[in-house]
């Protein structure tokens, strides 16, 4: 177990970030491939090293003001957007290093692909923490089919099938599915995972790396049809709507989560597509006429209905995966309270509370709570 204790000492020592994450990442490798085999399948393994989190370098990256992040890409010359983006997360790349950058930047610029700050922003922050990896900003975000098969091509959605006994298909081998978004909170916007799949920020520590993601799941009750509105946000790039109570907004989810000490977030109703339709079959108010990237409501839909046959299923491994949990007992976004707990809707009577645990659930939050460090045990008034 000599591994371990290594582990330990190099994530209790901060200075090591300070000198690259390259040697970081090399020494995880070489230590994961260092761990006996009858030790490495070991299930208790990722539990007995959890706590060996891997402190992240990214002080100097900003979080982004609503105005920042919603300033289109227009407002700057390919120039000035690099110096901008150089400013905000520390970095200092050139056009003249790198070519994908130089024509990434243009294209922002000259109005052809429709971008803001806080896309672009996301995109470079993740690309920026190493050497430039070449990830194509306009296909993973703007084309959900590309988006979808780019990811199924670097094996994050590797799900398997086999048939029972029933002709039913049953999934198994699901260890390495991946969510298909995240929510960026510096840059308040929803990105593809496989940017931040390929980025050093993704890696936690060095024998969780291949199963284990630095980002934070959100569990949340449904409050009534009544209460929710579907709201048109460019932080998930209008791609979809996003149904929130009425008094709701996900600048104040986002500022409670930055507080929380939040960076990627996953949200099931920003970044797992939505319907586009009401209860009724008929697309929400204004959608009749919109489009992404071409696409009109129906073929949204019927994207929607692809991306949940693969990614529905799989919705228990995100929890399980994810570093941390916050969980809003009474509607997302809204204080803890203690009274209510009866009612159908409440996250306790929720079916699908039973794949939003995980296997240590003191790396959970409260939300809409002080700190959302909050003991369960306090007593609670059924009513």
């Amino acid at each position: 177990m000599a591994f371990l204790k290594e582990v330990w000492s190099i994530a209790e020592d901060a200075g090591l970030v300070d000198q690259g994450m390259d040697k970081w990442r090399d020494l995880s490798r070489q230590m994961y491939k260092a761990i006996p085999t009858d030790l490495s399948h070991d299930r208790r393994l990722p539990n007995i090293i959890r706590e060996a989190m891997l402190p992240l370098n990214t002080a100097q990256h900003r979080q982004l003001t609503v105005e920042e992040a919603n300033r289109p890409c227009t407002a700057y010359t390919p120039e000035t957007l690099l110096e901008a983006l150089n400013e905000f997360t520390g970095k200092s790349h050139t056009m003249r290093s790198q070519k994908r950058l130089s024509d990434t930047l243009s294209t922002a610029c000259d109005g052809s692909r429709i971008c803001d700050f806080g896309t672009i922003y996301s995109w470079y922050r993740l690309e920026a923490t190493g050497l430039l990896r070449g990830t194509d900003l306009w296909e993973s975000m703007w084309d959900p089919i590309a988006a979808l098969e780019s990811h199924s091509d670097l094996g994050n959605a590797r799900v398997k099938f086999q048939t029972d006994n029933d002709g039913n298909k049953v999934i198994y081998e699901h260890k390495l599915a991946d969510p298909l978004r995240l929510w960026d909170l510096y840059s308040h916007r929803v990105i593809p995972f496989r940017w931040f799949k390929m980025s050093e920020l993704s890696i936690i520590s060095a024998t969780q790396i291949f199963y284990y993601g630095n980002y934070w799941a959100i569990s949340h009750s449904w409050v009534g049809d009544d209460e929710l509105v579907a709201v048109t946000t460019p932080v998930n790039q209008y791609q979809h709507p996003v149904p929130l109570p009425r008094d709701v907004s996900l600048d104040n989810i986002r500022d409670e989560l930055l507080q929380l000490g939040g960076q990627f977030c996953w949200l099931d109703i920003l970044c797992h597509r939505q319907k586009c339709v009401d209860y009724s079959g008929e697309p929400y108010l204004g959608w009749e006429e919109r489009t992404v990237n071409n696409h009109k409501w129906p073929e949204l839909e019927e994207m929607r209905k692809e991306e949940w046959k693969a990614y529905m299923p799989m919705m228990g491994q995100i929890y399980q995966k994810a570093k941390k949990t916050v969980r809003w007992f009474n509607g997302i976004g809204r204080g803890f309270s203690t009274t209510g707990w009866n009612d159908d809707r409440h996250w306790c009577n929720r079916v699908w509370t039973l794949q939003e645990t995980c296997d240590w659930d003191d790396s959970f939050l409260t939300g809409g709570y002080p700190g959302g460090d909050l003991d369960l045990n306090v007593k609670c008034e059924v009513s």
